[in-house]
């Protein structure tokens, strides 16, 4: 692909860590959150336990940044506070539960970092707890009654069961074993050696799951659909290796740009999938039969990621909200909005498409590739000029634009048309 025109938060080179800067400084945020968000919009009796562990933590942040800056780099933690730096109302939450979870992931973290001398002080967790995410060891550990409370300190972390029971996590042990009021589960599974932070993941602590906005779908509730997780595994991991070899840059700036993929059903011939402002890296997407077509959705909704990511730091686009467009291939009008993340995340779909025809690669030796191939060049380029004719960009929106533009075009100018009888639509738009 060296001949490919390289685009801004569309096609990077090798090494490219923008994403990976945007994640620091939207991590921030929600660190901001964590350490400011006001105790009097608290529950009266949870104001003593946040303000101590916000003490300790604020004192580990001062000798141990980097570390803390890390741990804050976990989807658990930053997307409750993500919210509530929206609003809890947005997710239907109170304040503390937000506060709760997003304390809950991180005791975990604190508790692998403390034998490194990080942790100088106990850091009390005095109130209860159902489940704690310890992604970390790979696990979920869920308290049946709920816990008493946690603590962290300098040898690690300790769970104090409904019994009194004193459970230690030591650092990094992957042998803890269930035992009464404690059931350990392991729903993260690592899908290549190349991408470590890329998890599959039957675990999901996002509390915007349920709130679905594709007219299609009911939400994201996590099923395999009886499946057996090999299934999954299998065809998510042959969907990623179509992605190395056609977008090498793109594939390589995955490990900063998608975190966890969780599954929401099997469709055997379709695929519909989804993700939110609120937890980028954080991709809901079912299973078909066609790797290509799970290939296209990882890029999909990583490309939604990646804008969404950069939307909480740049207006991007300042009448995305109030500039609307009727789509004729979804049933409910977008805002240029969401156009602009359609086109986005299928502008380097394209690209790959481009790609697999150039090596001749089995998948494209179907009926279905050169409609589904031609049917996406079409849709971009139909979102890309109401994008270009009707935005009013930021100038970190104007980059982002102009040089997706200049991608689209000159994937356009190489594409075949379609073949005879193929008739496609002229006023698609790409799909959302």
């Amino acid at each position: 692909m060296s001949s490919t025109p390289l685009s801004f938060l569309c096609l990077p080179e090798p090494g490219d860590k923008t994403i990976a800067t945007y994640y620091q400084r939207v991590r921030a945020i929600a660190l901001k959150q964590l350490l400011t968000f006001p105790v009097a919009q608290l529950e009266a009796r949870n104001r003593r336990v946040v303000n101590e562990a916000r003490r300790v933590i604020a004192g580990i942040l001062t000798s141990h940044k980097a570390l803390v800056m890390e741990a804050m780099s976990n989807i658990d933690v930053y997307t409750p506070l993500l919210i509530l730096d929206v609003g809890p109302e947005l997710a239907g939450e109170s304040a503390d539960d937000l506060l709760f979870a997003a304390f809950g992931a991180l005791f975990p973290i604190l508790g692998h970092l403390a034998p490194k001398g990080m942790v100088p002080e106990t850091i009390l967790w005095d109130l209860p707890v159902k489940h704690v995410p310890d992604s970390t060891a790979h696990r979920v550990l869920y308290f049946e009654p709920e816990a008493k409370g946690m603590l962290v300190d300098p040898m690690g972390m300790e769970v104090r069961l409904a019994d009194d029971t004193p459970v230690r996590l030591k650092p990094m042990d992957p042998h803890l074993e269930s035992q009464p009021g404690l059931r350990v589960d392991h729903p993260f599974h690592r899908l290549s050696p190349d991408l470590p932070r890329l998890q599959f993941s039957l675990y999901d602590s996002n509390p915007l799951s349920m709130f679905e906005m594709h007219p299609d779908k009911d939400g994201n509730q996590i099923t395999l659909s009886g499946l057996p997780v090999e299934r999954w595994l299998s065809a998510y991991r042959e969907a990623l290796e179509i992605i190395r070899i056609t977008l090498p840059g793109w594939y390589d700036e995955l490990k900063w740009s998608m975190k966890r993929l969780v599954p929401v059903g099997y469709l055997p011939e379709r695929h519909l999938s989804a993700s939110y402002r609120e937890a980028p890296g954080l991709a809901y997407l079912t299973l078909c039969d066609n790797p290509l077509t799970i290939a296209e959705a990882i890029v999909h909704e990583t490309q939604h990621s990646k804008v969404n990511l950069l939307s909480w730091l740049d207006p991007v686009v300042h009448n995305g909200m109030t500039c609307w467009t009727q789509s004729p291939v979804r049933p409910d009008l977008r805002p240029l909005w969401g156009v602009l993340l359609a086109v986005h995340a299928f502008v380097p779909v394209a690209a790959m498409h481009d790609r697999l025809a150039e090596m001749n690669h089995p998948v494209t030796q179907t009926e279905r590739f050169p409609r589904r191939r031609a049917e996406v060049i079409a849709g971009n380029h139909r979102g890309m000029v109401a994008v270009v004719e009707n935005a009013d960009p930021s100038p970190t929106g104007k980059r982002m634009i102009d040089e997706m533009f200049a991608l689209h075009e000159w994937l356009r100018l190489k594409c075949p048309p379609a073949p005879p009888g193929m008739n496609i639509d002229p006023d698609i738009l790409p799909p959302g």
